[in-house]
């Protein structure tokens, strides 16, 4: 295909270089990684992201306090675990916290299986709950699974960061990310537009 436009063509083509040239850097590695190692960018931001996430997910205090209210209430519910040991299973808190070598300690068994016996045992009394139409114990059950075992389980050996301490670095790729998509968009419009290939508003045709 011939170019009919040099002058767009180029300022296209640069764009475009441009483009694969950071590209290229997004994936070398060349970012600070975990442990002191390198990383490409993706994972960089990746964990980024992850540790801003665990900073926004510990719902463990809040729910100390809602909760005060059972403190001291007994409820009853039949559960059927699928191992007996996982009934010794608790502490989502240190979990949360990275500190798992306290419930390796505590319970002899890895932490992620703690984590998981926990889960399997409010899982059974939130069954158990529902089907005897126990509303509220069944919703403090919920709760503390949705916001406190598993956060704690997904974000394990993950830095909790807070987002009001990266804001800089969190405004500077939101914008990167607008920016650099747009980058891509008009690097293929003046490329297009070189090649003398255009978008024009198709004309109505008149009934006479």
């Amino acid at each position: 295909m011939a170019v009919s436009n040099k002058g767009p063509f180029t300022i296209g083509l640069v764009m475009a270089l441009l483009f694969g040239v950071v590209l290229f850097l997004m994936f070398s590695e060349i970012f600070p990684g975990p442990a002191g190692k390198k990383t490409n960018g993706l994972a960089w931001a990746d964990d980024l992201f992850n540790k801003l996430a665990k900073g926004s997910s510990n719902f463990i205090p809040r729910l100390k306090e809602t909760n005060q209210k059972f403190v001291g209430k007994a409820f009853s519910a039949t559960v059927t675990l699928p191992n007996p040991e996982e009934a010794e299973s608790r502490d989502s808190s240190a979990m949360f916290h990275n500190q798992g070598q306290q419930l390796v300690t505590a319970y002899g068994m890895p932490e992620r299986d703690v984590m998981r016996s926990w889960w399997a045992a409010l899982n059974g009394m939130d069954k158990y709950f529902k089907k005897n139409l126990k509303i509220e114990e069944s919703r403090l059950v919920s709760e503390v699974m949705r916001r406190a075992i598993e956060p704690s389980y997904n974000f394990y050996g993950i830095e909790a960061q807070r987002v009001a301490d990266r804001l800089g670095i969190m405004t500077f790729l939101l914008v990167f990310y607008v920016f650099y998509t747009l980058w891509w968009g008009y690097a293929i419009f003046y490329l297009f537009e070189g090649f003398g290939l255009t978008m024009k508003k198709a004309k109505v045709k008149k009934e006479v």
